[in-house]
């Protein structure tokens, strides 16, 4: 991957969209010295300008915005499903808004291959547009399935989502590249929490969004014509705003989004990343690495899953709890979790060389509170009226531990995976946590399994993740490079 800096051993490219404003202050550190990281060589022999720019909190506000949009596209049909159902003449029990949802998941996997191949050979900036044009013409696409038969508006639809779909690898995994190509390394950890955490935040507000503008109907009784026109219209009203931010956005990323400013953020960011060859042998050899991968890929997979069987897991309660109330605990929890993720990887940074012990200890601390929360569910734990309050708490609690991990684990593969290009490291664990979550949803789709498992499943899965972290010896390789000089 392309490293070059002006004021490195490499120049910039001519590029006008690849330079930005010089308007902070310099800290130039003389080198002359060569280094070697596993197999990767970098000799400096002149100035090296290691700086940062306001300007890049524009970059990551843009890559942040379609992060955010690309999720709230994702979820934009579950939290409306019954009303989604009518407006396509669809009487299937879900099962179209399920697959909605699951399109995103199919999609990633060959989006993985041509994202990879994009960032890789071209850079971070085409990548970005790219996939910001799929989301752009899936917002627009989708303004379109009423227009034509029922058959084809939903054929119509199940391709934008798909488009949209391929657009994952970018926002799940460009998420460190662009913290390591605009940032210094006190603040790349808050700002792969920031860029990632919008992700959960767009499909917070998703819950929100769609049944504000569109009203909820009882499918169990007669839907008049004009009933169907209204519930129709408000889709379109929906889908109309959200096509226009998505317009928007790919307007200003077009404008201007450069790859990296002209002078490096950091001495790693001046390092030859690996090619596909050395990427490979690198990764097969370095097991900490691989462990790490695992131990990201498979709770986080298992946890996506977990959410969207909250409302099967607490309708056995004893206590009645409604589907609107399980809808507004999982946006709690998830928008919870997206601040708490920001504040703990605020501390990871200012404390770079705790990082395996603060995801050991959120790892435990969200097993202790899942464990409360799977007695809750089976009724072990009763407290009778107090059963909202008590749900509500332990929930979002449970939601502050389960997200926080998520960027602080990514930016310890990535220290441990370098020089191993910070895309390609954070790809490889999510092509493994996309292809768990299929395996999850497909084994939690048999009906004779109950869902009953599925809390002490994720259990095991965080305590074993907690023990495998802290036995895993775990060397800094980028943070080592950028305080040896």
């Amino acid at each position: 991957m392309d490293t070059h800096y002006q004021g490195s051993d490499q120049s910039v490219s001519a590029h006008s969209n690849d330079s930005i404003p010089e308007n902070s202050d310099e800290i130039k550190l003389l080198t002359e010295d060569t280094n070697v990281i596993q197999g990767c060589e970098h000799t400096a022999n002149t100035d090296l300008k290691v700086k940062s720019t306001w300007f890049r909190l524009y970059i990551l506000f843009l890559f942040s915005s379609l992060c955010f949009l690309q999720n709230l596209f994702v979820n934009t049909w579950g939290p409306m499903a019954d009303s989604v159902e009518i407006a396509l003449n669809r009487n299937d029990q879900g099962t179209t808004v399920a697959w909605l949802s699951n399109s995103a998941a199919i999609a990633y996997i060959p989006g993985v291959v041509i994202f990879y191949l994009i960032i890789n050979h071209l850079g971070l900036r085409f990548g970005v547009v790219v996939a910001t044009l799929l989301v752009c013409l899936c917002g627009i696409l989708r303004c379109f399935i009423f227009s034509t038969s029922s058959i084809f508006g939903t054929s119509l639809l199940f391709f934008a989502q798909f488009l949209n779909g391929l657009a994952g690898p970018v926002v799940v995994s460009a998420t460190t590249q662009l913290s390591a190509n605009w940032f210094p390394s006190n603040e790349r950890n808050i700002a792969t929490a920031i860029s990632g955490q919008s992700s959960n935040i767009g499909i917070s507000i998703s819950f929100i969004l769609g049944p504000l503008l569109v009203p909820d109907v009882n499918t169990s009784s007669f839907i008049s014509s004009s009933t169907k026109s209204v519930i129709t219209n408000s889709i379109l009203h929906l889908l109309y705003i959200e096509a226009v931010a998505a317009v928007l956005l790919f307007i200003l990323i077009v404008l201007y989004f450069p790859s990296r400013p002209k002078s490096a953020p950091s001495v790693s960011a001046t390092v030859d990343r690996l090619n596909f060859v050395s990427t490979i042998k690198s990764y097969s050899r370095n097991y900490p690495l691989i462990l790490l991968s695992l131990c990201y890929a498979i709770p986080v997979g298992v946890n996506t899953g977990w959410y969207g069987f909250l409302y099967p897991n607490l309708r056995k309660l004893s206590v009645h709890v409604s589907q609107n109330y399980v809808g507004w605990l999982g946006f709690y929890m998830s928008t919870a979790g997206a601040f708490s993720a920001v504040f703990f990887s605020t501390i990871a940074g200012c404390f770079p060389r705790r990082k395996k012990l603060l995801v050991v200890t959120l790892f435990i601390s969200a097993s202790i509170l899942l464990a409360f929360f799977s007695f809750i569910c089976l009724d072990i734990i009763q407290i009778g009226d107090n059963i909202y309050k008590l749900l509500t708490i332990t929930g979002i609690t449970c939601g502050i531990f389960l997200s926080a991990v998520d960027p602080i684990l990514k930016e310890l593969i990535v220290e441990v995976g370098f020089p191993i290009a910070e895309f390609n490291s954070t790809l490889t664990a999510s092509l493994i946590f996309d292809i768990i979550m299929i395996l999850f949803f497909g084994i939690a789709s048999l009906s004779f399994l109950g869902t009953t498992w599925i809390n002490w499943f994720q259990l095991a899965v965080y305590i074993a993740s907690a023990f495998m972290i802290l036995l895993t010896p775990i060397k800094l390789h980028r943070l080592d490079r950028d305080t040896s000089y």
